[in-house]
């Protein structure tokens, strides 16, 4: 099924790593798990890397006209309203 984090989360797309197994349950369960300090700390934004096929906001790794999409935990954060910063793994923080 072609289609990016939106519709892996409502069973409407798959995610399929390179040798072509079906990893969307682990996608789902990863991002799940990601929610649960996010939804008890109230969290407002998330900083995530780049690097990320799960997180990114623009993952190359969707079937999607573009070529690029949400993520799987990049979508689900969107969806409850948390923010998402990307940065560089090598980018330095200043809180």
């Amino acid at each position: 099924m072609k289609g990016d984090g939106k519709g892996v989360l409502v069973g409407r797309a798959q995610a399929i790593n390179s040798p072509g197994e079906d990893v969307t349950l682990a996608f789902i369960k990863r991002a799940r798990k990601t929610m649960k300090p996010a939804r008890i700390t109230d969290a407002r934004k998330a900083i995530i890397t780049d690097r990320s096929p799960s997180c990114r906001l623009n993952t190359p790794y969707c079937e999607t006209d573009t070529g690029y999409s949400l993520g799987v935990t990049a979508a689900l954060l969107l969806s409850a309203g948390i923010e998402i910063i990307e940065i560089n793994p090598e980018e330095k923080i200043a809180f």
